[in-house]
Parts: C-alpha cells; sequence; structure tokens
C-alpha cells in the first residue's frame, strides 16, 4: 500500500457496505488518486489526526456513499487534503454554509487548490449550500473551473 499513487475502492456488501477510510489513510499515505464508493464511509478516532499526516499528495478524490459523508471525515479532508485539485463528493453530514465559512477561516489554505468541485446530494435542495457558498469558494479557490451539481444544493 505505501507505494501505492491510485486507488479505487467499491463495497457495497461484506461489512455492511462500510469503509474505514483511516484504514487507507494508515496504509496508502502517498495516494494522488482515491476513489471510493459504497453505503458508508467511517473512521477511526484518530483520522486526520496531526501526528498522521492525512494524503499530503491527494490531488484527487472521489467519494459516492448512499449515507452522509460524516462531519470528522469530510472536514478533515477539507482542512488537511491541501493538495487537492479535484473533488467529487456525494452529500455531507453537517455541511452548509456556516459550517464552510468557519472551516475556510479557521484553515487558510483549505481547498486553495481545488479545480473542480462537486458536491451532490440526491434531490433537489438536499445540500444545505446556496450562493453564499458559491461566493465563499469563488474567493478562497482562484483556480476553480468547475463547480459542480449546484442543482441539488438550496
Amino acid at each position: 500500500g505505501r507505494n501505492l499513487r491510485t486507488f479505487r475502492y467499491l463495497c457495497y456488501g461484506g461489512h455492511g457496505g462500510k469503509i474505514d477510510i483511516s484504514l487507507i489513510s494508515d496504509n496508502c499515505v502517498h495516494l494522488e488518486s482515491l476513489a471510493i464508493s459504497g453505503n458508508c464511509l467511517i473512521s477511526g478516532q484518530d483520522f486526520g489526526s496531526q501526528r498522521n499526516a492525512l494524503f499530503p499528495q491527494l490531488t484527487d478524490l472521489h467519494i459516492n456513499t448512499h449515507a452522509f459523508i460524516p462531519f470528522t471525515i469530510w472536514s478533515r479532508i477539507f482542512q488537511s487534503c491541501l493538495a487537492l485539485a479535484q473533488l467529487e463528493m456525494t452529500n455531507c453530514e453537517g455541511l452548509w454554509d456556516d459550517s464552510l465559512a468557519q472551516l475556510l477561516a479557521t484553515h487558510p489554505h483549505s481547498l486553495a487548490s481545488l479545480v473542480r468541485l462537486s458536491i451532490r446530494g440526491g434531490h433537489r435542495g438536499d445540500v444545505a449550500l446556496t450562493e453564499r457558498s458559491v461566493a465563499l469558494l469563488k474567493t478562497r479557490c482562484s483556480l476553480l473551473t468547475q463547480l459542480g451539481d449546484c442543482f441539488t444544493w438550496s
């Protein structure tokens, strides 16, 4: 795992379809591209802690789950994966205008390298982000050329 640069993982069956992103981050620290698809994403308590560098070379991340992506996972990814250029995710627990604004204010380099961002829900209004978040992202992400699936945003 330590030499892997790209990892694609699909799990809708065993272990209840739960994918532990901590196992991936602990064993595949040099990933540049990660795609995860399954029922739900979980993590250990020390996921993204200061003593464990969280995907320092990751530029391309795709997460597709049926359940909300837990706050502890998406927020640590946003805070720690500073090389991210492409980020595609399904709906995230606790992600709304205020939580995004607070995260960006307290982590000045977070999401700054993004070129492409898509956060999607299943139906119109599922993602609790509005034009305020678009403005925040426009200010922070000077390289951003694609902002996708705003149809499912509030």
